[in-house]
């Protein structure tokens, strides 16, 4: 049964990552089609909050809703965390390949050592200074692939990979003791509401274009339903069932998968050089997180 349970994991952890790979393409197919990404965003956290609240009281119905301290700090990183991290990224790829944003996006790991360096004064293994050159170097490669006109873009890649490291952080300690249908449930509702709070900023380059065709509003509830609701639950569920340093290894597949459906279904090109900085960005990922599940567990802490 145990690995049975393990194949499980791993086909559901797959599926997340699959669908959280379909989001970049998903949303630029929406701008296309007149919307932007403040819009887009907007529509797909307010949808997924809605279904994941249905799920939290049909599937999830036995967890314990979190103390109202810890929900408000959910609520928060929600509506602060994830927006700014979803929202500079999801605008730059309106001006660059999905493709290379990817690859750009993927320096966090590098972010959250620095960050835990910094304020946690928690020294970084061996194994990131082994990597790091490997990313950085891939990093530059990609960077090199970009139009002149494309810093704006890079400058937001960057930004939301860096909001990132803090988010997680924040996150961890945060959602301790909290069941998983609950976190994210309360995390997406946070995010909707960060959103719409945003709409309502008077700042003109934020202004929201919703959809004005039933094409992208179907586009948009597939986006919610297929790219945050189900991933959210297959992670939930693959979580379960695998260590999680085995889970963090198999979602190194998801940059790839990224890619893959980029160039298949945006026609976006992959030359000789986007390609060598894809493999080393992906390959420190997967290396790096190789290693970190072979490293000895440290103590959490309280």
């Amino acid at each position: 049964m145990p690995e049975n349970r393990r194949l499980l994991g791993t086909v559901l952890t797959f599926m997340a990552c699959l669908g959280f790979s379909i989001v970049p393409a998903l949303a630029k197919s929406s701008y296309d089609n007149g919307a932007n990404a403040l819009g887009v965003m907007t529509v797909r956290f307010t949808a997924a909050a809605v279904l994941l609240l249905v799920a939290r009281v049909t599937i999830g119905r036995n967890e314990s809703w979190p103390t109202l301290q810890r929900t408000f700090a959910l609520l928060v990183i929600g509506a602060v965390g994830i927006t700014a991290v979803s929202l500079t990224y999801f605008i730059a790829i309106d001006e660059i390949d999905t493709s290379l944003a990817i690859v750009l996006w993927y320096i966090y790991p590098v972010f959250v050592v620095g960050v835990s360096w910094a304020l946690m004064r928690k020294k970084p293994r061996r194994n990131v200074f082994i990597t790091l050159p490997f990313t950085l170097a891939g990093i530059a490669i990609t960077a090199g692939q970009l139009a002149g006109g494309s810093g704006t873009a890079i400058a937001l890649v960057m930004i939301s990979s860096f909001l990132f490291s803090f988010y997680i952080i924040g996150l961890d300690k945060a959602s301790r003791g909290i069941e998983l249908i609950t976190n994210v449930t309360v995390l997406t509702v946070g995010t909707a509401i960060g959103y719409w709070f945003v709409c309502f900023v008077p700042i003109t380059p934020l202004e929201p274009i919703f959809p004005n065709d039933t094409r992208t509003w179907t586009m948009i509830i597939v986006l919610a339903i297929f790219g945050t609701t189900a991933p959210f639950l297959f992670s939930v569920a693959g979580l379960t069932r695998l260590e999680a340093s085995t889970y963090s290894v198999i979602t190194t597949i998801e940059p790839i998968l990224g890619i893959i459906i980029a160039v298949i279904f945006l026609g976006e090109s992959m030359s000789v050089e986007r390609f060598i900085g894809a493999a080393l960005v992906i390959g420190a990922l997967i290396g790096f997180s190789v290693s970190e599940s072979r490293a000895p567990a440290t103590p959490a802490r309280q």
